[in-house]
């Protein structure tokens, strides 16, 4: 019989309401015959707030230039990778991947 495969991963997502970053690890274990997930467990969770600044910036860029916009990418990365680090160093893990769809700019359900 094949062993499971398990990995660990973190889940970040940043929205229009610019509460901060939320931080989600979770645990998967996949199917060794068909790698379909046959159990998950959300481990650990956080928000890291934004501080006023950054909460402005965000909101600012629907209306930004594609500099101010390519600025803001870099920058938040960098804000991130504190953010995270943090994070998982009170987790103590190391996860097999990091996922995140970046920031929502623009978000108009309607």
């Amino acid at each position: 019989m094949a062993l499971l495969k398990t990995y660990t991963g973190v889940g970040l997502m940043s929205g229009s309401s610019l509460d901060g970053l939320d931080m989600a690890l979770c645990r998967f274990v996949l199917s060794p015959e068909t790698g379909a997930v046959e159990e998950w467990q959300i481990l650990q969770a956080a928000t890291e707030s934004y501080t006023d600044a950054w909460m402005e910036r965000l909101a600012g860029l629907a209306g930004a230039s594609a500099l101010d916009l390519a600025r803001t990418h870099v920058a938040l990365g960098h804000l991130w990778a504190n953010m995270l680090q943090g994070f998982l160093n009170a987790a103590e893990v190391v996860p097999d991947y990091i996922a995140s769809h970046g920031h929502t700019v623009f978000h108009y359900p309607e």
